[in-house]
């Protein structure tokens, strides 16, 4: 028998005695009431979904028409160690690419598993992948519409190249804005994007991107966490600090005014 069952068919148990309560006994109600409880708790936990990929593809990973192709990770299984190696390649300079060559020498994808205690997510790390953006998203959030937030700046330089890719996946596109910089993380531009989203009408559903660096994915995760309880949020980190620390680990949150 798995671990719990027997605590489960406790709860059974007393549930079945439900009929016979009618005489009122408090202790009674007392045992079912509580063994209900535990019964429940202990089936939620044991039925519980796993945080994995599902897709219609056979790889959710490099879906048909990708220009990538996924290969096995050289790096450290820890995702902290996996971090660092990828920061300590970074600072070599190019001489020790994070995405290594196929047999015709063209760099390809890697991906790093990012395991926390109750659920884990894909690190994808490749050249261009703003660009698949749209098919990505789309793997593992299938609505009809998306929101993407980022600075007016980031924005600027790489916003067309998302927007494009989103909507030719077949999203209905919502954006959002704010201004650079630590000063604009406040609970303020949160109310403002919450508006942006109420208007535009984002459903639970709908994945949100954070495009930009620590600040917008701090401040956009924050919304994305809030808003409607928690909407899929996709961080698409454009500094190096953002790709190896702030985006990492589900850390989300604005500034106080003190």
């Amino acid at each position: 028998m798995a671990p719990g069952c027997p605590m489960v068919l406790l709860g059974v148990v007393c549930g079945a005695q439900l009929p016979a309560l009618t005489t009122w006994r408090p202790s009674s109600w007392m045992v079912a009431l509580i063994g209900l409880a535990i019964g429940y708790m202990l089936v939620r936990r044991l039925i519980r979904p796993t945080a994995a990929l599902r897709c219609g593809h056979p790889d959710p990973i490099a879906p048909e028409g990708a220009d990538f192709e996924t290969v096995e990770s050289d790096l450290p299984e820890d995702p902290a160690g996996a971090l660092a190696e990828l920061r300590r390649r970074s600072e070599a300079g190019p001489s020790t690419p994070a995405c290594r060559l196929d047999g015709s020498g063209h760099r390809t994808m890697q991906t790093v598993e990012l395991k926390l205690p109750h659920h884990r997510y894909l690190i994808h790390i490749g050249p261009g992948l703003l660009e698949q953006a749209g098919t990505m998203v789309r793997c593992v959030a299938g609505h009809d519409r998306a929101a993407l937030i980022s600075d007016t700046t980031v924005g600027g330089l790489h916003g067309q190249t998302v927007r494009k890719s989103l909507q030719t996946a077949g999203y209905t596109l919502v954006e959002a804005a704010l201004e650079p910089g630590e000063p604009n993380k406040t609970l303020q531009t949160v109310a403002r994007l919450y508006q942006a989203l109420v208007r535009a009408s984002v459903e639970r559903g709908s994945p949100l991107l954070a495009l930009g660096g620590g600040v917008v994915g701090d401040t956009a995760g924050f919304v994305a966490a809030t808003y409607l309880r928690g909407v899929p949020l996709i961080q698409c980190p454009t500094t190096l600090l953002a790709m190896v620390d702030a985006s990492v680990g589900d850390k989300v949150g604005v500034n106080l005014p003190q």
